[in-house]
C-alpha cells in the first residue's frame, strides 16, 4: 500500500458491500477530526477487518496519526438534537417503568443515591469510550479498538455485547406484550381469546419492529426517537397528575425510605443491578460518534452529559412518584411494571399504548448493535462477505429477530431478565470494556488520575458483576 510508512506492519482489508460504488483512497487520518467523511462498521455497508500483529505499546498512543484506509459513501448526517435523542432513547426504556419497584425493595434515599452514583459511573464510561473512539477515528466500533488493545479478546468482548443487546430487546418485546394484552382485556373491556393474548399481539407487534430493525444506520431511527420521546414526556405529565390526584386517597401506607428488614440480601442486589441496566447505552455510542457531524472529543462530551442527566432526571421523577401513587392504591401493589399497576382509566390506557409504541421504536435501537457484534462472532470469509453481504445482513438480523421474539414468547418475568442482563452485558458494557480500552490506550502516559479513575470503574464492574449474577439468580429460584 503505497504511502504507508514504514515503521507501521498493520495491513488495512476493507471489504465493500457494493464495491463498485465504494471510492478508495489512503490518507492521513485526521482522527477524531475527521468530519469530511464517513465509514460504516459490520452490519452496514462495509467490513472493516485490522491487522495488528506488529503494533507494539508504543505506537498505540499514535492509531490517529498513521495513514488509514478511508470510505467514502455519505458524509455523516447526526447532529446534537439526533444523536442526543438516540443515545437518550437507548437509555429510556424498561427503566422508566420498573425503577418504582426498585424503590420499594431499596427505599426511596438508597435509591435516589444509587441513580446518581450509576448515572456517573454510565457517564464516565461513554467519556473513555469516546476518548478511545478518537484514536481509532470515524470507523470506531468495539471490533476496531479491541484489534488494537486486545487481538484475542475481541470475540469475548463482541459476544458479551450480543448477549447484552438480546436481553435488552427480548426485555422490550415483554413489555409489548403485556401491555398491548393489558389495553385489550382490561382497557377496552374485550374478552379473553387467542386475538387478545400475549402471544398473538407480540406475533402481530413484530410486524411493526421487523422494517425498523432492518435499517442500517442508526440515525435513520432519529424520528422514531422523536416520537418515543413524546411517549416519554406524556407518561412524565401521567405519573405526575396521578401523584398528586393520590393525595385524595384514604388509604395512608409508610413509603420504604431504606431497605426493609424483610428484605434479603439477594433480592436487594438483584434490584441493584436493575439500576445499572437503566443507564445502558455505550452499545451505541460508537455509531454516534461516527454519524455525528462534528464528532470532536467535547462534542460528544455534550451529548453524553445531556443524555444522562436527562435520563437520571426522567428516573428520579417518574421511580419516585409513581412508587408513592402505588402505594396508596386499594391493594397497594408495586409490579415490575407500573404501567400494569395503575388503576385502569382512558389516560392510563393511552400512556400504556405510548409506552407500547416507545418500547417497540426502541427494539432496533438494541438489534443494531446485536447484528453489528455477532457479524463479528461468525467465521464468515471476507470473500464470502464480497459475495453475499445481504443474504449475510438478513441472515443475521433474523436469528436476533427470532432469538428475541422466541423468548420473550415463553418468558414473562421481566425483573428476572433485567437483573441477569444487568449484572452481566450491562456490567462488562458499561464499567469493565470502557476500562479496559482506555488503559491500554493509555498505558504511555503513566498513572495519571483519569487513568487510575478509568481502572477502578473496570475494578467496580467486576465486582458488581461478582456479587449481583448470583443473587440475581438465587432471588429469582426463591420466587
Amino acid at each position: 500500500m503505497r504511502n504507508t510508512k514504514s515503521s507501521l506492519a498493520d495491513t488495512f482489508i476493507v471489504s465493500s458491500a457494493n464495491s463498485s460504488r465504494a471510492f478508495l483512497n489512503v490518507s492521513e487520518s485526521p482522527g477524531a477530526q475527521g468530519e469530511s467523511f464517513d465509514t460504516t462498521t459490520l452490519g452496514k455497508n462495509y467490513e472493516e477487518s485490522v491487522s495488528t500483529t506488529a503494533l507494539n505499546a508504543g505506537q498505540i498512543n499514535d492509531v490517529e496519526k498513521q495513514p488509514q484506509v478511508i470510505l467514502r459513501e455519505k458524509t455523516p448526517t447526526g447532529s446534537f438534537v439526533s444523536c442526543s435523542t438516540n443515545l437518550l432513547n437507548t437509555i429510556l426504556g424498561t427503566g422508566l417503568v420498573t425503577l418504582a419497584s426498585t424503590m420499594n425493595v431499596i427505599g426511596i434515599i438508597p435509591g435516589s443515591c444509587l441513580i446518581l452514583l450509576f448515572a456517573i459511573f454510565s457517564g464516565f464510561g461513554l467519556h473513555l469510550l469516546t476518548i478511545s473512539a478518537s484514536k481509532v477515528g470515524r470507523t470506531s466500533s468495539f471490533f476496531t479498538i479491541s484489534k488494537i488493545t486486545y487481538p484475542k479478546m475481541g470475540l469475548l468482548f463482541d459476544i458479551a455485547i450480543a448477549v447484552k443487546c438480546y436481553g435488552v430487546a427480548t426485555g422490550y418485546l415483554i413489555i409489548v406484550k403485556k401491555l398491548f394484552s393489558r389495553i385489550l382485556l382490561e382497557g377496552l373491556s374485550y374478552e379473553q381469546g387467542f386475538f387478545t393474548g400475549q402471544k398473538f399481539i407480540l406475533t402481530i407487534s413484530m410486524c411493526i419492529a421487523i422494517p425498523l430493525a432492518l435499517l442500517r444506520r442508526l440515525d435513520s431511527l432519529k424520528y422514531t426517537s422523536y416520537l418515543s420521546m413524546l411517549a416519554i414526556f406524556y407518561l412524565l405529565i401521567l405519573v405526575v397528575v396521578l401523584f398528586f390526584r393520590s393525595f385524595e386517597s384514604s388509604y395512608v401506607v409508610q413509603p420504604n425510605l431504606f431497605p426493609s428488614s424483610e428484605q434479603s440480601i439477594f433480592t436487594m442486589l438483584k434490584n441493584l443491578s436493575i439500576i445499572i441496566f437503566a443507564f445502558t447505552c455505550h452499545q451505541n455510542l460508537f455509531a454516534v460518534y461516527n454519524e455525528k457531524r462534528n464528532n470532536k472529543v467535547s462534542s460528544i462530551n455534550k451529548v453524553i452529559t445531556f443524555s444522562i442527566s436527562t435520563a437520571s432526571c426522567f428516573y428520579w421523577v417518574i421511580g419516585i412518584l409513581s412508587y408513592l401513587t402505588l402505594l396508596k392504591q386499594p391493594d397497594g401493589k408495586v409490579s415490575d411494571n407500573i404501567l400494569e399497576s395503575y388503576e385502569s382509566n382512558m389516560a392510563v390506557i393511552v400512556a400504556q399504548f405510548a409506552y407500547g409504541l416507545l418500547t417497540l421504536f426502541s427494539y432496533p435501537l438494541q438489534v443494531h448493535p446485536c447484528r453489528n457484534s455477532l457479524e463479528k462472532v461468525f467465521p464468515i470469509s471476507n470473500e464470502t462477505r464480497l459475495k453475499y453481504p445481504k443474504t449475510i445482513f438478513y441472515g443475521i438480523s433474523g436469528v436476533i429477530i427470532l432469538a428475541t421474539f422466541f423468548t420473550a414468547f415463553f418468558v414473562d418475568e421481566l425483573g428476572l431478565v433485567l437483573a441477569v442482563v444487568g449484572s452481566t452485558g450491562s456490567v462488562t458494557l458499561c464499567y469493565i470494556l470502557p476500562s479496559l480500552f482506555y488503559v491500554k490506550l493509555t498505558e504511555n502516559e503513566g498513572w495519571h488520575t483519569k487513568r487510575i479513575l478509568a481502572a477502578a470503574l473496570g475494578a467496580i464492574g467486576i465486582i458488581v458483576m461478582c456479587l449481583c449474577l448470583p443473587s440475581a439468580l438465587v432471588s429469582s429460584a426463591g420466587h
